[in-house]
């Protein structure tokens, strides 16, 4: 595991976007790679510790915007393997959160290629750091879920289920989705003053967090187009915990 051999593939969460929060075996591995391919939320700070003579691949998709199709991604998996080379897949955050790992990996079982799975720090658990609050507290919520606002096949998730969990929503790829997801979260039972955290480039060059309630995006009071991207909001009431005390009493405008 601590080593990257020749014709096999290391999928290697990044983090969130600060180049010090990788871990040190995905740092090690990523320094072995001969060829990395890599997703857009990796800096320019992380892939400068890749070795000179690597080469880098961007295969980045970002707000709708695929620079390459997954298939792509696929065929140069397997070319990159095939030809004996140390391969690096850098995805940000987790690969095993919303990352399509699974896909990838399936398909480098198809051609016998071996594979290894090195965990990061997913946006998620770095949002919550990053907004001073955890995603669980005793006696809030014991539980976590993650959820994606972008369903490959086009379906409406059907939120009431979560929200009768009572558990912190952890809500990732959803800025043009968002108010109609805030407004469904309303629709099936949560409370219209729930706070909201929405925290953009977590652990990087320009984070912003705001604070807010749920009503104020399901009524569009909010526009959340205006906030940079990459964009994750939590919803829950262990959100109260990093609103600062002399806006805490009222949260409806950003702030």
């Amino acid at each position: 595991m601590g080593e990257l051999k020749a014709g096999s593939i290391a999928f290697i969460g990044a983090g969130p976007g600060a180049a010090d929060l990788i871990t040190v075996r995905g740092l090690r591995l990523l320094k072995q790679a001969e060829v990395v391919i890599h997703d857009a939320l990796p800096g320019d700070e992380l892939l400068s510790e890749v070795s000179p003579g690597a080469v880098l691949v961007a295969v980045g998709k970002r707000c709708g915007s695929h620079s390459t199709t997954q298939a792509e991604i696929h065929l140069l998996l397997v070319e990159h393997a095939k030809a004996g080379r140390k391969v690096v897949r850098l995805k940000g955050g987790d690969p095993g959160i919303f990352g399509r790992l699974g896909e990838e990996t399936e398909h480098l079982d198809l051609y016998g290629i071996p594979w290894q799975i090195v965990p990061g720090v997913t946006a998620a658990v770095a949002s919550g750091a990053t907004a001073g609050f955890p995603l669980t507290h005793r006696g809030i919520t014991t539980a976590v879920t993650f959820l994606t606002a972008h369903c490959a096949d086009g379906r409406t998730q059907d939120l009431r289920p979560f929200v009768a969990s009572g558990a912190t929503l952890c809500l990732y790829m959803g800025a043009k989705t968002l108010p109609a997801t805030a407004l469904s979260l309303v629709e099936s039972g949560m409370c219209p003053s729930t706070p909201v955290a929405l925290i953009s480039k977590a652990s990087q060059p320009g984070e912003t967090v705001k604070f807010v309630e749920l009503r104020s995006l399901a009524d569009g009071t909010i526009d959340v187009s205006v906030l940079p991207t990459p964009l994750l909001a939590v919803v829950g009431e262990v959100v109260r915990l990093g609103i600062p005390e002399d806006v805490r009493a009222s949260i409806q405008q950003v702030v």
